[in-house]
């Protein structure tokens, strides 16, 4: 979603939805005791223009002005969005996460917030966040996982960068999501090996037929740890592989 698009949302607040003028005439208020209104008149004005820097202190002056003590969680919520696209757009993808985990913790964030939150992750080199993160994708939304590149979930699920859970958790998340491609072998293998580290063998054993490439096939017939696992009478039949 554009700046622009989310500035539209924000034309919500107006009319009934506008905070009440403050009780206290002398509060000494931002940008120069500037009104609400006109604080977000010159939010769109900076947006309209590109000027994402402005435009970004604009909205944090507009939550920080005293009229938005009247606005309820829901009315908050598109002014932090907006920040974090101002912030996305500029490149600041650190500055953009703590507002994308609190609008992520909300139950009415969408697909595109929690997709912003794993790109931010993503940008700022943090794996374990965003293996979590695209945890949740897939288990709020199975079908998402064709909306990415499938070397970007091979590369993620199979980082020796990810915590022993975390790793595991986005395995099994994209096991479950029903997920296929044909140079997943050795994700499906290690989610094999993440069952049977959990002494659970009989989830394991479902795993092991998607377990296709010869190599990976080869280490599950080497070694006597996947015995438990391996359906009776299964032959090795690299050639078939």
């Amino acid at each position: 979603m554009s700046v622009a698009a989310v500035l539209l949302g924000l034309s919500a607040l107006s009319g009934d939805l506008s905070p009440p003028p403050s009780a206290d005439p002398t509060v000494v208020r931002p940008l120069q005791q500037e009104s609400w209104e006109a604080i977000r008149a010159k939010l769109a004005t900076a947006i309209d223009a590109s000027r994402f820097e402005e435009a970004l202190l604009l909205s944090k002056a507009l939550l920080a002005h005293p009229d938005s003590a009247a606005l309820t969680d829901a009315d908050r919520r598109p002014i932090l969005w907006l920040q974090v696209l101002l912030n996305m757009e500029l490149g600041r993808y650190a500055a953009a996460l703590p507002t994308l985990e609190v609008i992520t913790a909300s139950p009415d964030a969408t697909e595109e917030q929690w997709t912003a939150r794993l790109d931010a992750y993503s940008r700022t080199e943090d794996y374990n966040g965003a293996a979590a993160t695209l945890t949740e994708i897939l288990r709020r939304y199975p079908s998402s996982a064709s909306d990415f590149y499938d070397i970007f979930l091979l590369q993620l699920s199979t980082s020796p960068t990810l915590e022993p859970d975390v790793g595991f958790r986005l395995r099994e998340a994209l096991h479950q999501s029903g997920w296929v491609n044909e140079d997943a072998s050795w994700v499906w293998l290690k989610l094999v090996d993440d069952y049977i580290d959990r002494g659970r063998p009989a989830e394991a054993a479902p795993v092991v037929a998607r377990v296709t490439s010869p190599s990976a096939r080869l280490q599950l017939f080497a070694m006597r740890r996947y015995d438990p696992v391996r359906p009776a009478g299964a032959q090795l039949n690299i050639e078939a592989a």
